[in-house]
């Protein structure tokens, strides 16, 4: 997988740790009011880890971790 998509300074491929496998597992858990997926939360976790702030959806579940997404 890592070879089907190399590093450039447009695309950087991120890996999903145990840690950070173990904080979305957390976090999924934690708003259980909301209908987010686990791929959301992964995501979320990630996006903070690297200090991305917005994101290109058209799912609105990101904007309860306080992110801008694109279109709105």
């Amino acid at each position: 997988m890592r070879d089907l998509i190399p590093n450039t300074q447009y695309i950087t491929m991120l890996w999903v740790t145990e840690s950070v496998q173990s904080e979305a597992i957390y976090i999924f858990r934690k708003y259980t009011d909301q209908l987010l997926s686990i791929t959301d939360c992964t995501s979320a976790i990630l996006m903070n880890d690297y200090n991305i702030d917005s994101i290109f959806t058209f799912d609105g579940d990101f904007e309860v971790f306080g992110f801008e997404t694109i279109p709105q």
